[in-house]
């Protein structure tokens, strides 16, 4: 006899007539709308864009960790520490793990992802590699223009998707963080990979 506090498959199907759903009907949580972060950057003075601009790759290249983001250099003398930048222009650093912005919020994470292609410009005329690719990958040259922070927004392919994955387990696994779940969230967003490949990882 069915228990009526838990019911079985059977009736529950029968009951609740199946409705069609899209993966595309589906409401996303992620709180980054691109237009309104650009929007906000826009609206800053031309020099407060171009010490961002600077943060941005400072971030992606040389990386941050131990609650310390580095500094950028003003010019020959003078240099400014990115966490006063950050103060002066109200861009979020240092917040609890999956903190919630408003869509207008700048933020050091989202300076990575909406300077994405300049940083990977900058990658490919400098010849310099990320710290990323430089600590965390097999450094296979072929992929180390998408190979920094960020730089899963921009892949194209499963097979760059599958190799900046790789790397950050390699993060992962080295500093016990969860990079990875992240990456994993963004790919099946982008229709880069499907969910499936993921479950028996």
């Amino acid at each position: 006899m069915e228990n009526p506090q838990y019911l079985n498959r059977e009736t529950l199907l029968s009951e609740i007539p199946q409705i069609e759903v899209k993966s595309e009907d589906l409401g996303s949580t992620d709180t980054y709308n691109e237009s309104k972060i650009l929007e906000t950057y826009q609206k800053l003075s031309n020099e407060a864009k171009e010490l961002i601009y600077k943060a941005a790759i400072q971030l992606a290249i040389i990386g941050y960790g131990n609650k310390n983001y580095g500094f950028i250099r003003l010019n020959e003398k003078e240099i400014i520490k990115l966490e006063d930048l950050f103060k002066k222009y109200n861009i979020k650093f240092m917040e609890k793990q999956n903190q919630k912005y408003d869509d207008y919020s700048l933020s050091a994470r989202r300076l990575l992802r909406l300077f994405r292609f300049q940083i990977q410009n900058f990658i490919i005329k400098n010849k310099r590699p990320s710290y990323l690719f430089l600590k965390y990958s097999d450094r296979n040259s072929f992929y180390v223009d998408i190979c920094f922070p960020g730089g899963e927004h921009l892949v194209e392919n499963k097979e760059q998707a599958i190799y900046l994955y790789n790397v950050y387990n390699n993060l992962d696994k080295n500093l016990n963080t969860k990079f990875c779940q992240r990456l994993q969230r963004v790919y099946i967003a982008r229709g880069i990979l499907p969910p499936e490949f993921f479950a028996n990882l």
